[in-house]
């Protein structure tokens, strides 16, 4: 099987119901290096139920992050502010729990723009700054007030909210800040330190009203928070990666990995789904990404539901394709047989990867 299968076949256990077994199989060096770098290692370890080496620094990182979060969270909340968890810690803690898919660079939470200072101050109390970890100080270092102002004015967050955690010096920490130099797991010295940091959004993206998203919000997992409904879920998760991996040169498959299960638990109404990428006219930048989770687990997305969201926007400026090719590591074919077919029936997906 080529590391392309092996990913495939990974992300599709993900997807299926739990009574429903894949056969297992087996992983090399290789493959599973392949797999780190497309953030789904994990999937692989937890498969195995294997104690990998990898697997409990991302375990242990968690453990550290979720603390933290809980403790955030109740702090806003005895301010009398309303949390919105968004991305992987929700779909962590609700999908992989206790264990970790990867590390999380960064912990995501909404809130109403109008409760971004109180939540701000909630963060310094407890011992958070605007900072970013500086390897040749070995330290956090404080951002410039000018750059604050240039990452709020042009962002829908505030300015990173960071706080350096140690964390020993155990030989697996120091091998993953090696592996991962640009953190959040840093060397320094003969010890590994984390960087642990907030992302606090008023919105999930320059162009988009956070009202209804807010509003649509339901409770979450953790007791403290609320977090996004499935729907916001999906269209937020899919639609945000598509262009981190189009423009941003992003190759990670985490973010299927997280909607995978969501589509599972989803059911048989996706009318909501359908009409906000037609109110939003999402388009290809939600279509092709759950084109592929339905592909994952074959039949749980009408096609007439992907038809609508795919013709949600006839302006095609977001369309880059598949992405395939960038996220499984392969190179695509030339398309020639479209060409032929142009005025016939639609091709269809391009989901043949080898070894699959």
């Amino acid at each position: 099987m080529s590391r392309a299968g092996h990913a495939f076949q990974l992300l599709a256990r993900v997807g299926q119901s739990p009574e429903r077994s894949m056969p297992a199989f087996e992983c090399g060096p290789g493959e599973l290096n392949f797999l780190s770098s497309r953030g789904i290692d994990s999937l692989y370890y937890i498969s195995q139920e294997s104690d990998a080496r990898r697997q409990l620094v991302y375990d242990e990182i968690w453990r550290i992050q979720r603390l933290n979060l809980v403790e955030a969270l109740d702090r806003l909340q005895a301010a009398g502010l309303r949390p919105i968890l968004l991305k992987g810690a929700e779909l962590c803690e609700r999908y992989f729990s206790p264990r970790a898919l990867g590390v999380m660079g960064d912990l995501d939470i909404l809130l109403p723009r109008t409760e971004l200072e109180e939540a701000r101050a909630v963060f310094y109390d407890l011992g958070f700054r605007h900072a970013r970890y500086s390897v040749e100080a070995g330290e956090l270092v404080s951002r410039d007030i000018a750059e604050l102002g240039q990452i709020e004015l042009q962002h829908y967050e505030l300015a990173p909210l960071a706080k350096l955690v140690p964390l020993g010096c155990g030989e697996h920490f120091l091998e993953a800040a090696a592996e991962k130099p640009n953190g959040p797991i840093f060397r320094r010295g003969n010890e590994a330190v984390l960087a642990l940091e907030f992302d606090v959004h008023h919105s999930v993206a320059a162009d988009v009203d956070p009202s209804p998203l807010i509003a649509r919000a339901v409770p979450s997992v953790f007791p403290k928070a609320l977090t996004l409904s499935l729907d916001d879920h999906l269209w937020v998760n899919l639609t945000r990666h598509y262009v981190e991996v189009a423009i941003h040169g992003s190759c990670s498959l985490r973010a299927i990995a997280y909607t995978a299960p969501l589509i599972r638990e989803h059911g048989p109404d996706w009318s909501p789904l359908v009409e906000i990428a037609e109110d939003m006219r999402l388009g290809c930048s939600l279509y092709y990404f759950l084109a592929l989770a339905d592909e994952l687990s074959p039949g749980q997305i009408p096609p007439s539901v992907l038809e609508r969201i795919r013709a949600s926007d006839p302006d095609r400026r977001r369309d880059w394709g598949w992405q395939l090719g960038k996220l499984f590591g392969f190179e695509e074919a030339f398309p020639s047989g479209e060409f032929v077919d142009a005025m016939g029936p639609e091709p269809s997906p391009p989901f043949a990867i080898a070894g699959v």
